[in-house]
Formats: C-alpha cells, structure tokens, sequence
C-alpha cells in the first residue's frame, strides 16, 4: 500500500488538534483526479456526503466531495469516525487550510474532546485514504471494526488521562498567563519609575530657577540698596557698629571697590594689574614751591639773594662808611669783635660807633688790612 497521506506533526491544544498533513507526488490534489478512489471512500462511509460544509459553494459535504482537496476528504472521513465512535459524545468538526509556501501541505484543524480518541480517529483517516488511493484491494478495511477499537481504547484508558493533560493544560495555561502578568507589571514599574525620574527631574528644575530667581531678585535689591545708601552710613548692630574713622575708611573703600566691579569689572581688574607690577612712582618735575600752609622755615633757607657787594677803596674818606653799610646789607657775616674788646655793635660800646664820625676814625672797625695810624 502507497503512502499517499504523510502526517508530519500533531499539536495538541486545550480545544483543538491541528495536524500538519502533506500529499505525496504520485497522488492527485483533488479527489477529481480519481474518482474512483473517492467512490471507495463514499462506499466505506456513505453517510459522509450529509456532513455540513460551510467552507465550500454547497451547504453539505455531498456538493463538493468529487472535486475538493484531498486534505479536505482526509478531514470529513476523520470526523465520521469520531461522530460514529459513542465515547465522543460531542458534535465533532474541522477545517482545512493550505500551508503558506508550501506545496501540496495542508493543516487540519479538528475538535478534541478526547486527544487519544481524535489522535487515533485521525490515523485510522489517513490508513483509509491511502487504502482507497492506492487501488483499493484486499484486506478491505471494516469501519465498525476501527470505531469500535477507538472505542474500548479510550474505555481503557478511563478519564485519568484527559483529566490529567486537561489539568497539565491549564496549569501551563496559568503559568503563561502568571508570566504574562508579571512581565506586564514589571514594564508598568519600569514606566512608572521612569515617569517619577521624569517628574522629580522637573520639579528640581523649577525649584532651582525658582532659587535663582529670588537669589537674582535680592542682589538686585541690595545693589540698588547699596547705590542708593551713602558710603558714610552703617548699621546700629552692623559690622561697622563702633568702629573707629580707620575702619570706616576701609569699609567705605571696600564699598568703593564693589561699586567698581559693579560698574566696570574691566576697570578694577587693571587696577589690580597695575598694582601687582608693582609701577613705580616718579615724582613731578616741576619744583616745589612752599605753601604759606606749610610749616614755617628759617628766614634764611629762601631769603633773597644780596644785592652787589658795593666796591670799597681803600684810603677813601668814606672808606669806613662804605664798609659798615655793606656789613649792614650782608646780615648773615659775622661782624666779629671790635679790635679794642669792646662788644659787638648794638651792645653798650655801639654807642661810640654810632655816635662816632667817619671823619675822626672813631668807631670804626678795624682790619687787618687797616693802614697804621699816621700813615695813608
């Protein structure tokens, strides 16, 4: 016998079990192709042509068996098995469907109320399918015979084993769905924590520009302040509360130097450029001129300078008049001590000097380059 139909896998569900089936090469697609072998089919199972088909052009499956696929036959023989067997106890249907990019394969779709009793059902389908296609012959499969063994076989096995999958089923079920749940939960933290950074990140912002606003707002305020204030005045319990004339000098100079920043920081910065050259200090080139404000100096440090010594003769009559009119304009000479010891004019022998008369010699000062008496 050919092996027209191969099953190339089963997956079993909660509901449903879906077989990957494919046709070989050496079989037609469509029961039209052999007609024959479809009326073998009908002649096992004649009640096959009453299934409802709501896939195709006709309402049953009796429309549409001599020319549809032969995944399609495979399915409704499958299900005849299974609504002929008593322990199905259900309604039992299917669906056909070709496999994208895959020739000549096919995924049927069946009911599973039991999967042992579905999963034999299906096998014995495709033994029938390959009997009937393969030119039929001897041994001649008997239907009563195939479902009354699907019967016993799940007789046999007793409900243990459904309930035992059904609850393997829904545990894996739970477990997927407890996964999913977790996994959902955890992006919605993620999210959530995210949206926390995002909002704790605004509020730093607002509070900070907030801070700075009013930092701005007060510097504003104590600058005006400042400006405003004269540099003499100062605080009651301020820093400069009892402090002497040096110390307000020096807070009036800071006060001058913050004003300068404030002003013109450009300014300040080449004072302290100056400053730390260390430029040295020229004096004016002008002379200095005493003030009357100054303190008072002696009478000689900027006394005019003598006028012209007056030429003195010697011999001349008027010889002692000249000289003590010289020594009268010249009062920085030391007259000295009169020849005879007498005192200095002005004591009480300057009475003879002033009383004498050029003429007779008396009172005059004698020097050393005097002419002796009698002579000249």
């Amino acid at each position: 016998m050919a092996e027209i139909i191969q099953i190339q896998r089963v997956e079993v569900g909660l509901k449903n079990l879906t077989a990957r089936v494919r046709v070989s090469k050496e079989a037609p697609l469509l029961t039209s192709g052999d007609l024959r072998a479809t009326t073998r089919v009908y002649n096992l199972m004649p009640h096959i042509i009453d299934h409802v088909c709501l896939g195709d052009s006709g309402e049953t499956f009796k429309e549409v068996m001599g020319n549809t696929e032969l995944a399609h036959l495979l399915e409704h023989v499958t299900v005849e098995l299974l609504s002929q067997s008593s322990a199905s106890g259900e309604i039992t249907s299917g669906k056909t469907t070709p496999v994208p990019g895959e020739n000549r394969t096919y995924d049927i779709q069946l009911s599973c109320p039991d999967d042992v009793l579905v999963a034999g059902a299906l096998s014995s389908a495709v033994w029938i399918m390959n009997w009937a296609f393969s030119g039929g012959g001897e041994p001649k499969p008997d239907i009563e015979a195939i479902v009354s063994g699907l019967t016993n076989l799940v007789s046999s096995l007793g409900d243990e084993p459904a309930k035992q999958y059904e609850e393997q089923v829904e545990r894996q079920i739970q477990d997927e769905v407890e996964q999913r749940r977790k996994e959902l939960l955890a992006q919605r933290e993620e999210e959530l924590a995210r949206r926390r950074e995002a909002a704790e990140a605004i509020a730093a912002k607002k509070a900070a520009e907030a801070r700075e606003r009013l930092r701005a707002e007060r510097e504003a305020r104590e600058a005006q302040e400042r400006e405003r204030r004269p540099s003499w005045a100062v605080e009651d319990d301020g820093p400069l509360a009892g402090a002497t004339e040096g110390d307000t000098a020096s807070a009036s100079s800071a006060a001058q130097i913050q004003r300068m920043l404030a002003v013109s920081p450009e300014a300040y910065q080449s004072s302290q450029d100056l400053l730390a050259e260390r430029v040295a200090w020229e004096p004016p080139s002008e002379e200095l001129v005493p003030s009357q404000e100054d303190e008072p100096v002696s009478r000689h440090a900027f006394a005019d300078e003598p006028p012209e010594e007056p030429v003195l003769t010697h011999g001349h009559d008027d010889y002692a008049s000249q000289l003590n009119t010289a020594f009268a304009t010249r009062p920085h000479i030391d007259l000295g001590e009169r020849a005879d010891g007498g005192d200095t004019p002005g004591d009480g022998g300057g009475e003879d000097a002033a009383g004498g008369t050029a003429d007779g010699g008396e009172g005059k000062v004698p020097l050393p380059w005097d002419p002796p008496e009698g002579e000249g």
